[in-house]
């Protein structure tokens, strides 16, 4: 097996010295006075609940299940009993929602049929198991299996993508968090490709992580048909539209996800949930995420309960006394949390962002040499000085008329041109911008990154897109 080289990503930007960047230091965070545990996760409808008010429950045990459509169960995560089941927002979204209040005992209810070596599993007894322990809910559009997880059926998955790498501002390197579990990641792939009949799997590593690539190479050695790709380390390489196209070939079309070509894609973190089930019969209950940002005290990776609320997280981590922003994932598409008592960590939650608030006006910003601003044009001092740059919340400017700089074209991953899309989407006229590619856009948010007049390119397009699908 050989490690290839690609140059991956079109546009794109490298994010480097970033203030509040994790570094590989774990804790297990404490089980949480009380969990928050969405019937909605992950990839899938929403669930029916199975427990009532006043009952109590053992982490591990099923609490959610689907009865039609597409979906994968909801576990208990913490040992208690169900306080409320109520309707809360969950990154955007109304869902139903179990508030179990904890015990604080550690202990974890298993499933039965769990294997140490996973090639003596059948695809009747793989598929069972993935399911039950929820992992199917894991990945762009689910992990198919025999039940009714995925968009996509087994029959028609053609390739098996896995992103190695993060890319994010606060992104920590998938090799010094993963390097001692390479056999266990290979394990999980090597069942997984069997599963689904021997299919192509290709994984894309970042460049900074050549050590880890080669490690998986040696482990990988006698498998045949997976490709390891060493990648650019530029975002957003690791969405999975953009994954699928760079190892693949194969184009995903606009406004559609990689199951439309047969694509499965997971990440590292999701093979080990997978390993973690087949080998120990271990449901989703507890995820690693990493804690970015300044508004943290130490910037690292936690293990937490699924449905710790971001209230509970800032108490045990945060700066006291400050005043922060608080995100389910990275700076540029994160869900701000509205009420942190109510917002939980999700199954498919793996990192979050703290960002300390600043409206203050900075007089002649621009005229400042920008020690710590981050900086496209490379007009500030930070693009030639090792120091580390700061993101806060701050616009640093007035919103102003586009200037047709075309940074947003430029820095585009697809490619499209933004701006247009920007003027036509913030015009009313969805239909318009659809001409121009208007569903093509992956929302990486990047243009509004990189815009000097301080326009929301991407939320004007994210409107567009809204606008399109009421009128279906």
């Amino acid at each position: 097996m050989s490690i290839c080289f690609r140059k991956g990503v079109r546009g794109g930007y490298l994010f480097k010295n970033i203030q509040g960047t994790p570094k590989a230091n774990f804790e297990e965070m404490k089980i949480p006075k009380y969990v928050v545990i969405p019937f909605t996760q992950g990839f899938g409808e929403q669930t029916k609940p199975l427990v009532n008010v006043g009952d109590k429950v053992k982490a591990g045990q099923m609490i959610g299940k689907g009865d039609k459509g597409i979906s994968s169960p909801i576990h208990a995560t913490v040992n208690g009993k169900v306080r409320e089941i109520r309707e809360i927002e969950y990154r955007g979204k109304k869902t139903l929602a179990a508030i179990v209040d904890s015990d604080s005992s550690t202990e974890v209810v298993t499933l039965d049929g769990a294997k140490k070596d996973l090639s003596k599993f059948s695809q009747e007894s793989m598929s069972r198991l993935l399911y039950l322990s929820g992992v199917t809910s894991l990945g762009a559009t689910g992990l198919p299996t025999l039940e009714a997880s995925s968009s996509l059926s087994m029959d028609k998955v053609k390739f098996l993508v896995v992103s190695a790498l993060e890319t994010q501002p606060f992104a920590i390197p998938t090799g010094l968090v993963y390097q001692s579990k390479v056999s266990e990641i290979c394990q999980a792939l090597q069942a997984l490709q069997k599963f689904y009949k021997d299919i192509p799997v290709y994984v894309g590593v970042s460049q900074k992580d050549k050590k880890f690539a080669q490690s998986l190479r040696d482990s990988l050695s006698q498998s045949k048909n997976i490709e390891i790709h060493v990648l650019s380390h530029k975002y957003p390489q690791d969405f999975p539209e953009i994954l699928t196209e760079t190892l693949t070939g194969v184009c995903v079309p606009d406004g559609e996800k990689p199951d439309s070509v047969g694509s499965v894609v997971l990440d590292i973190a999701d093979l080990m949930a997978v390993y973690h089930a087949l080998s120990e019969g271990m449901p989703l209950v507890s995820r690693w995420i990493s804690l970015g940002g300044s508004g943290y005290k130490e910037n690292k990776l936690v293990r937490v309960r699924i449905g710790t609320p971001a209230s509970e997280i800032l108490a045990q981590f945060g700066k006291p006394g400050v005043e922060t922003r608080f995100l389910l994932g990275d700076p540029l598409t994160g869900d701000v949390a509205q009420d942190l008592a109510l917002t939980p960590v999700g199954r498919e939650i793996k990192s979050t962002s703290c960002i300390e608030e600043d409206a203050k006006r900075h007089f002649l910003f621009f005229m400042r040499p920008g020690l710590r601003a981050d900086s496209y044009s490379r007009i500030f001092a930070s693009s030639y000085l090792p120091l580390e740059k700061k993101l806060d919340t701050n616009l640093h400017g007035e919103h102003r008329p586009c200037i047709q700089c075309s940074y947003c074209e430029d820095i585009c991953p697809r490619p499209l041109l933004p701006n247009m899309l920007h003027r036509y989407c913030s015009h009313g006229m969805a239909e318009e911008a659809k001409g121009l590619r208007l569903m093509g856009c992956i929302e990486c948010g990047l243009c509004s990154y990189v815009c000097p007049s301080k326009i929301s390119i991407m939320r004007d397009i994210q409107k567009g897109k809204e606008e399109l699908k009421k009128e279906l």
